[in-house]
């Protein structure tokens, strides 16, 4: 359980949406919208049964903490107020929240994940070591986690279009970036698996040595 400021039990709210805005540390950017209408017409039938998680700030505002997606589809559903529980916490524990609410779910991408990992880093004084056993990653993984940020915009693009998986990614981290883009052309167009990739990319690497022609 995540430490909040004050040991205040969290508080069970109806708050209208209008007064829910996004959280800074909010590792989630990418909403299909598809799935969003199957959840919309889940909670039209079954109700909210999980409420979402929020933390009150300056101006009657309410910023959310986990949940994003229920509000998201509460919303396509045209409601106007929201099951929410309030919960007193500063910037390190809504932080470690967000992350940990959405860390671990298969639907969120790894560059998302990555993107997250990075900003809650360079946004408060959380050290890799408490995110390490905070979220149940190991140094290795975040650090691993982090380097996806090092590919270009573009290249991103392209991976998430063709839904090409992390370790698709990390094997390109490998080349140079004009090497990149070319070899990630070549993943596309061939639909290569993880195992080809890093085998291609290994060759580009360490190039077999061809036998010197006798004289």
């Amino acid at each position: 359980m995540f430490q909040t400021t004050k040991s205040k039990k969290p508080t069970l709210l109806y708050l209208p949406v209008s007064s829910i805005t996004p959280s800074p540390f909010s590792v989630r950017t990418l909403f299909d919208g598809f799935e969003l209408s199957l959840l919309a017409d889940s909670i039209k039938k079954n109700g909210l049964i999980e409420p979402i998680t929020v933390r009150k700030t300056d101006g009657g505002k309410y910023e959310i903490l986990s949940g994003e997606r229920r509000l998201r589809a509460s919303v396509l559903n045209g409601v106007k107020n929201i099951k929410a529980l309030c919960i007193e916490a500063d910037d390190r524990a809504a932080s470690l929240i967000s992350l940990a609410e959405n860390i671990h779910r298969k639907d969120l991408h790894f560059f998302e994940i990555a993107a997250g990992i990075k900003n809650v880093l360079d946004n408060t004084d959380i050290t890799r070591e408490e995110m390490s056993a905070r979220l149940n990653l190991s140094q290795s993984a975040i650090s691993n986690k982090l380097r996806l940020l090092n590919l270009e915009d573009c290249e991103k693009r392209k991976i998430i279009k063709n839904n090409l998986s992390e370790r698709h990614a990390r094997a390109l981290l490998r080349l140079s970036s004009d090497k990149r883009r070319e070899l990630l052309d070549i993943i596309i167009s061939k639909n290569l698996t993880v195992s080809e990739t890093e085998r291609l990319v290994e060759s580009i690497l360490n190039p077999p040595v061809r036998p010197k022609r006798k004289v």
